[in-house]
C-alpha cells in the first residue's frame, strides 16, 4: 500500500455502508458514529432493495453512487 491508500483508509473523504439497514445494529452504530463525530464527507447507504435506512434514502447498487467512496463497510 502506498501513502495515499493509507490516508484514504484512515482519513476517508467519503464512505459507503453496503447492506445498510435499520435492522442491523452495526449499520446503526456506524452511521450514528459518522453523524455524532462530525464526519464532513458523504456517507452513502446501499442495500439490495434500495429501502431507506437511518432516515435517509439508499441506493440499490454501488454503481449508482455519484463517486467511488474511499472506504466501504460491508455488512454480511
Amino acid at each position: 500500500m502506498n501513502g495515499e491508500s493509507l490516508e484514504r483508509l484512515f482519513n476517508p473523504r467519503s464512505v459507503v455502508l453496503v447492506g445498510a439497514s435499520d435492522k442491523s445494529l452495526w449499520s446503526q452504530l456506524l452511521d450514528r458514529n459518522f453523524v455524532t463525530t462530525g464526519f464532513k464527507g458523504p456517507v452513502y447507504l446501499v442495500n439490495k432493495r434500495g429501502a431507506p435506512a437511518h432516515g435517509r434514502p439508499a441506493h440499490t447498487s454501488c454503481r449508482e453512487l455519484p463517486e467511488v467512496p474511499d472506504l466501504a463497510y460491508v455488512f454480511v
